[in-house]
């Protein structure tokens, strides 16, 4: 993890793309695939298949095959962005950081923390790097 130099363009650009994402967290995505959509709806953060239910991966199978699971159960679920070109992996901002959280319920869920501030907030800039907002510092970490 890189500190961007606040007297730096860079820095300006950064936190630029911050504006929208404090405003209006994103509450539904798409997988760069298509086969996968995220939704958080009222505190709860759920993965949604999209492609023919015969076609179901494993991760949607934990206690029985469905297209829709929850992932998740949290107030204050903030912003969301699947990690890469990944389907199966979500980066979630809750109130204490941002963390990593794997769609595969079947075993112990995968629950990575980032950073681990309460306050924090991303942005995904290209697929190798995410940018965290801390208070007015702005981080670089490559994925």
């Amino acid at each position: 993890m890189k500190e961007v130099e606040k007297d730096s363009e860079e820095y300006i650009e950064i936190f630029n793309l911050f504006e929208s994402v404090q405003d209006n967290a994103v509450r539904k995505i798409t997988s760069e695939d298509n086969t996968v959509e995220a939704v958080v709806e009222e505190g709860i953060l759920s993965a949604i298949w999209l492609g023919a239910t015969s076609t179901l991966p494993h991760f949607f199978c934990a206690e029985a095959c469905r297209p829709k699971i929850e992932i998740l159960r949290t107030p204050g679920i903030g912003n969301i962005s699947f990690l890469n070109n990944r389907n199966d992996v979500l980066i979630v901002t809750i109130p204490n950081g941002i963390f990593a959280i794997d769609l595969d319920l079947r075993d112990t869920q995968n629950f990575q923390p980032i950073h681990q501030e309460s306050g924090s907030s991303f942005v995904v800039n290209d697929e190798n790097t995410i940018y965290i907002l801390d208070s007015r510092d702005i981080f670089a970490v490559g994925l």
